[in-house]
């Protein structure tokens, strides 16, 4: 479902009699229950949805999950593709504090909408993440489709409802896995030939400290921000980076930073890469986002 047309559908029930929509008048026999069966209700037609089925699993038997179940599912088949140590269990106790929502949505929202992890996982509370989801969530176009203290408070039909709509709108299960790069015979040698010529691609930027290893040294995310700042002179706001980080944490929000600079400020077109995949050193994607910095460098450079 397009979630204009969502809304399309919500309107009639989301006015009341002073034409406000904070507070959502249902008509006669429509409740949440309701619709989330109806969300629910065809998800074994959606595309790709036997990647959510296990090995050891029939058809038949994944077939016969409840729908909270394969929600469940779904959302923890998109942490482990984002490389997130969280998993959903409980949906009352696992969502409130709205990071495992975060890294969904990262996941799952179009590239074009420019939804941001980083304004969710930036904030220190529960409640002000929440919030920000919240905001984040105009983006996808379905501003409505849950209140921030139904998400703290862990409402589970509201929730689960929540879910089932992101599920119904945005599935992201039909596509097959990207691949970047050719396998190679000698894969250890190739990677270390590449570890090489990156290093020194990224120290002609005068970067500090120096980079020896480029799956580990971009860890933290400021080697990447300093060759942004170069590439665009003074851009990066280094008041939003957290300087001296010291946890993953500071890992991962560093280089969500730098990954959404590049795709937000400099159209350089990473797709569906995140954060995590640089701060954890996934080879792949670390050596993919380096080709199209230089990419765009190149070009920047034939444009003078």
């Amino acid at each position: 479902m397009n979630p204009l047309t969502y809304l399309a559908s919500k309107v009639f029930c989301c006015l009341n009699g002073n034409g406000r929509t904070n507070d959502t008048v249902y008509p006669n026999g429509y409740s949440i229950e309701n619709e989330y069966r109806y969300l629910m209700s065809d998800y074994i037609t959606v595309p790709g949805i036997t990647k959510l089925q296990k090995p050891d699993e029939t058809f038949e038997q994944f077939s016969q999950l409840t729908p909270s179940a394969v929600l469940v599912r779904w959302v923890n088949y998109h942490l482990e593709n984002a490389m997130v140590d969280r998993r959903l269990t409980v949906v009352q106790q696992d969502l409130t504090d709205s990071i495992i929502y975060a890294h969904l949505i990262g996941e799952i929202a179009p590239p074009t909408t420019y939804y941001s992890v980083v304004a969710v996982l930036g904030e220190r509370t529960d409640e002000r993440r929440a919030m920000a989801l919240v905001k984040e969530l105009e983006k996808l176009r379905i501003p409505d489709a849950i209140k921030a203290k139904s998400i703290v408070e862990g409402d589970m039909m509201e929730n689960l409802h929540f879910l089932a709509l992101l599920f119904h709108c945005f599935p992201v299960l039909s596509l097959a896995p990207n691949v970047f790069f050719e396998p190679v015979i000698d894969e250890e040698s190739w990677l270390k030939e590449q570890n090489v010529k990156w290093s020194k691609w990224l120290n002609s930027f005068a970067v500090t400290p120096r980079v020896h290893d480029i799956f580990v040294d971009l860890g933290d995310g400021l080697v990447i921000l300093q060759v942004l700042n170069k590439l665009r002179p003074n851009s990066v706001d280094w008041d939003d980076i957290v300087r001296n980080p010291s946890t993953e944490l500071h890992y991962i929000i560093n280089c969500m930073q730098a990954i959404e600079f590049a795709k937000n400020k400099l159209g350089i077109p990473l797709g569906h890469i995140n954060g995590h995949n640089i701060a954890r050193g996934n080879k792949k994607l670390t050596l993919f986002v380096l080709s199209e910095l230089k990419t765009y460098c190149d070009k920047k450079l034939m444009v003078r």
